[in-house]
Order: structure tokens, then C-alpha cells, then sequence
């Protein structure tokens, strides 16, 4: 191992400095490693939500079907008129 000779002595204390750098370059490729399957598995459940999501905008509300009724309604030809004889009303 190249980096485990690498020792630096201060006051006849010996520090090996290639096991903490390969400790930190372990370290490094184990965070990368692991930060790739996190963003991987929160991608894979985004899409899942997106997909729901799309789903929902899909569906007609209440609202929309009564919208459409309406605008039928108004589309149909008018009714007959009508005129006011008296207290009573009667078809033209």
C-alpha cells in the first residue's frame, strides 16, 4: 500500500498519513455512492407522484359537469315565448 507509507513525525510521534487519506478517499466513494441511490430512489417516487398528479387534473370536477349542462342548456334553442294575459300565461 503506497499511501500507508506515508508518515509524518512530530516530536517522536509518528502520524500515519496514508491511512487517514485513505480512509478519506474510502469515505468520499461511499458518500458519493450512497448520495447517487438517494437521489435515484427520490427521482423513482417523484415520478410516481407526477404520474397522480396527472391523473387528478384528468378527472372532471362537479363544477365542470355542471359548466357543461349549463352551456348545453344556454346552446338549445330558446323556449317558446310567452305572453302575460291577465294572472294567467299563455304559449304564443
Amino acid at each position: 500500500d503506497a499511501l500507508g507509507a506515508l508518515v509524518y513525525k512530530v516530536e517522536g510521534v509518528e502520524f500515519n498519513i496514508g491511512s487517514v487519506i485513505s480512509a478519506l478517499i474510502t469515505f468520499l466513494i461511499t458518500a458519493f455512492v450512497l448520495f447517487l441511490i438517494v437521489k435515484a430512489a427520490n427521482k423513482m417516487k417523484n415520478r410516481g407522484k407526477k404520474e397522480e398528479a396527472a391523473e387528478e387534473e384528468a378527472v372532471p370536477t362537479s363544477e365542470d359537469y355542471l359548466k357543461e349542462i349549463r352551456d348545453l342548456l344556454a346552446a338549445q334553442t330558446p323556449p317558446a315565448e310567452t305572453v302575460k294575459t291577465d294572472s294567467t300565461f299563455t304559449e304564443k
